[in-house]
């Protein structure tokens, strides 16, 4: 009985991790691939102190988000070919959360909402 808990547990846990977003091996570059770095301001208390960081590659994005430094949850999405970002905030693959991002070559600027918080998404190229 054991063995069919474990194997089932496991069987969850591999198809969770499974839908988890993953960056793509190849594709058409764009001129935002790099390492990113921002931060994300909130309209409570509760929801200051969140920053982000994460990699574009062949315009599609993924990363993690922190809360007052401690890793809260992953970031993905795809930039369109106007700089265009609507991204996804969960865990998991399962999104909690939204981002709208206009970004340009270094910089990009934008809001984000989840059901308890909303407010602005500031983020530029990581070493800028």
């Amino acid at each position: 009985m054991n063995t069919l808990k474990t194997l089932s547990v496991l069987g969850i846990s591999l198809a969770i991790a499974a839908c988890a977003p993953k960056l793509p091996t190849s594709g058409t570059p764009s001129i935002y691939d790099g390492q990113w770095v921002g931060e994300m301001t909130g309209n409570r208390v509760a929801c200051q102190g969140i920053t982000v960081k994460f990699e574009v590659r062949y315009s599609q994005i993924l990363g993690e988000s922190y809360y007052n430094g401690a890793r809260e949850a992953d970031f993905w999405g795809e930039i369109l070919p106007g700089g265009k970002l609507a991204a996804n905030i969960g865990k998991a693959g399962i999104s909690g959360a939204t981002a709208d991002v206009q970004f340009t070559k270094n910089n990009g600027t934008g809001t984000w909402k989840s059901g308890s918080c909303q407010g602005d998404v500031k983020v530029r190229r990581a070493g800028s």
